[in-house]
């Protein structure tokens, strides 16, 4: 074991982001990865403005911006009237470093990552390694692991599990996701569409008192991504067409509608009880889940991955005990359910209502009339809406 080596389980956004905040501050560091290579799909595409200081400080920001779709503004169509309530992140320019968000399908920002981590000596990235168990003792943790040659067993100091959702890591230290679960599930497909000709925004509301949608850019020009909403209770059979006829409904002027393949997700709010047990911590969804509606589930992901690379780093370094490990676990669950979940769940309800009467839509859509109009209260309403402090920790 190379001493204060970290291996982090998980190879998508998070956990890249983790080991090249690590490798680039020094540390031996080695990904574990089950599939064969980066994702390849463009889902999770939304990087809000409190995770680009962040992105800067890994050095991939300024290449993410060239390769993917700035968001300047984010606007809400009302179905029912064709009103149009508009926010712009520009009112954010004197109080964060970046006052946009961004854009950029899931693979490309992985092969970014990915190509910055390789550039340094103490890194690797182990694809199509599968983590089958793990022990901790008091000088680090072993890791038994499936690869392409068979099994075999890995030895860090410390271990990160960023291994999604369905966590290995998180499971094997016997630690549960409590929270809630949303009675319904959302269906989500790309489509290629001139959206922007129908007057839609990168990131784009549709609100309808029967439930709305969102669509966002994330192939400039015509690669747009729709997300809706069904009761979890219906069968995965058919989930296309009811998807297409709900986009028809929802998007009256669009024309013949080409979705390709559909995916469905069940929806949550939850969190372990803590992100640090012994030698092994955890970072993004193997720690919490929150439903996408409002991106936050990649603010908070990349957020606890600068924080936990900081730490580790500290730790390593001699600069903090280990109790500045505590103080991560602590904190990112503070702000998960203080900063991410409120303003998570409220856009749910305002895009997906479970059930809702034309008066509470009406009150909501007077919420966001009065942000909108008045500079000052837009800029509060888009800080609250980022899901973190207006001085997010940088990588």
């Amino acid at each position: 074991m190379v001493a204060d080596s970290v291996l982090v389980v998980g190879g998508g956004i998070v956990g890249l982001a983790t080991a090249l905040g690590l490798a680039r501050r020094g540390r031996p560091v080695t990904v574990v990865e089950r599939a064969p290579g980066p994702d390849t799909t463009s889902h999770d595409h939304g990087y809000n403005w409190p995770v680009l200081p962040g992105l800067a400080g890994l050095g991939v920001l300024d290449d993410a911006v060239s390769a993917g779709t700035v968001v300047t503004e984010w606007r809400c169509t009302v179905l029912a009237t064709g009103e149009r309530i508009r926010f712009d992140y520009g009112v954010l320019a004197d109080v964060v470093p970046h006052a946009f968000c961004l854009n950029l399908p899931h693979d490309r920002m992985a092969r970014l990552l990915v190509d910055r981590l390789e550039r340094h000596s103490g890194a690797e990235v182990l694809w199509g390694t599968e983590v089958t168990g793990l022990e901790q003792d008091g000088a680090g943790v072993t890791v038994s692991v499936r690869g392409p040659d068979g099994d075999a067993p890995l030895r860090a100091a410390w271990v990160v599990g960023a291994d999604g959702a369905r966590s290995v890591v998180r499971r094997g230290l016997g630690l549960g996701l409590a929270g809630t679960t949303w009675a319904e599930r959302l269906v989500a497909a790309d489509v290629r569409l001139d959206l922007a000709a129908l007057g839609h925004t990168p990131r784009h509301y549709v609100l309808d008192q029967d439930g709305g949608a969102i669509t966002s850019l994330f192939d400039a020009p015509d690669g747009w991504r729709v997300v809706m909403a069904e009761n979890r209770g219906l069968p995965v059979e058919g989930a296309q067409e009811r998807l297409v006829a709900g986009l028809t409904r929802v998007l009256p002027d669009a024309g013949p509608l080409p979705v390709g393949p559909v995916g469905g997700s069940r929806i949550h709010e939850r969190a372990v009880e803590r992100m640090r047990a012994g030698r092994v911590l955890l970072a993004g969804d193997a720690a919490h889940l929150t439903n996408p509606t409002a991106g936050l589930g990649m603010t908070a992901g990349l957020l606890d991955a600068f924080s936990l690379a900081e730490a580790l780093s500290e730790v390593a370094e001699g600069g903090r005990s280990d109790d500045a490990l505590d103080d991560y676990s602590g904190t990112r669950l503070h702000a998960f359910w203080d900063d991410v979940v409120p303003p998570s769940s409220e856009a749910k309800s305002l895009v997906f209502p479970s059930t809702v009467e034309g008066a509470r839509l009406d009150a909501a859509l007077g919420v966001l009339r009065e942000a909108s109009a008045d500079p000052l209260v837009q800029r509060e309403f888009l800080l609250r809406l980022g899901g973190a402090p207006a001085s997010p920790v940088s990588a």
